[in-house]
């Protein structure tokens, strides 16, 4: 959180957290993201595949979410990775 704060480029990338930490701290992850004004910043990005249901997991704590809103999710999942991709529509 510190190097996004000194530098506006940089995005962070949840794509492991869903399942290698509980969920109840994953959901602290990402609400201390959102509460830092970074929600803009976080994507979902996942190469994994050996184990397919760490995906399904990561997506199911973004899903739980229930601080975020479904226009945040969608952010998380899509919106904030194709502006940062600089992607059309």
């Amino acid at each position: 959180m510190a190097l996004m704060l000194l530098y506006p480029q940089v995005y962070v990338d949840i794509g492991v957290i869903g399942w290698t930490i509980p969920r109840p701290e994953c959901h602290r992850f990402l609400r201390r993201l959102v509460d830092c004004g970074f929600g803009e910043r976080i994507m979902f990005g996942s190469d994994q595949m050996a184990w397919p249901e760490a995906t399904e997991a990561t997506i199911a704590a973004v899903e739980t979410a229930g601080f975020l809103t479904p226009l945040a999710k969608r952010a998380i999942d899509y919106e904030n990775a194709r502006s940062f991709l600089r992607l059309d529509r």
